[in-house]
């Protein structure tokens, strides 16, 4: 569960929650790619009030979202749930606004999906902000000693009386060139022919799609 927050009166963080990821076996080079998943196994109603925070081992703390909706200093956000699964990205990956998602939502819930990662709310924000520069944040990370170690996603509500619980997270680093990237559904995507004597495929293929979506994705011989 996420402490509740401290005061009615906004922003009054409550104690954080931490979820610690133990990185081994990177190498001495940049990241080409990161992402953060979690998940809302207890949804936590008016997500206005989270803010997450994704921590590096040498201290580099860089926001996720936070604070959606909240356009000034005192600002109580979005009334939309948080509820289901998240993933946070750079925006070369998508550039899907949560503050966006959390307006079309009203009162109900903010449809999972992958978002952009964006600053938090406050004095000066504009709905929607400006997506933020998640892997760039990172950059500075190109030694095996500064990458491996504990990372930790932190979890802070910034208002009391509504409260949530995380059931799942994951950190996602990756050091080799990314995947391919589709800004929207292709129905049909041709790979080259494998070349002879060749065991394997050299191409990773990864497909993020939320939870709700039922279509299926056949990889035939």
């Amino acid at each position: 569960t996420i402490p509740d927050g401290a005061s009615g009166t906004c922003p009054a963080p409550g104690a954080p929650l931490n979820i610690t990821f133990s990185a081994t076996g990177l190498t001495s080079t940049a990241l080409t790619d990161i992402r953060v998943s979690m998940t809302f196994g207890t949804a936590h109603a008016w997500g206005g009030d989270v803010t997450a925070t994704l921590i590096s081992p040498t201290g580099i703390n860089f926001p996720l979202f936070g604070r959606i909706g909240a356009e000034s200093a005192s600002g109580v956000g979005k009334s939309a749930n948080l509820s289901g699964t998240y993933v946070f990205v750079d925006p070369a990956i998508t550039t899907n606004n949560i503050w966006t998602a959390a307006t079309n939502a009203g009162t109900g819930g903010i449809v999972e999906g992958t978002y952009a990662t964006t600053p938090v709310g406050g004095d000066g924000v504009v709905n929607p902000p400006t997506p933020t520069s998640f892997l760039a944040a990172f950059s500075s990370l190109t030694t095996a000693a500064v990458l491996n170690g504990t990372w930790t996603l932190q979890m802070t509500d910034n208002c009391e009386m509504d409260t949530g619980a995380i059931s799942a997270a994951s950190l996602t680093l990756q050091q080799s060139a990314p995947p391919l990237q589709y800004s929207a559904a292709p129905s049909f995507i041709h790979f080259p022919t494998i070349p002879a004597n060749t065991s394997s495929y050299a191409y990773p293929v990864v497909v993020f799609a939320p939870a709700m979506n039922a279509q299926n994705v056949g990889f035939p011989a």
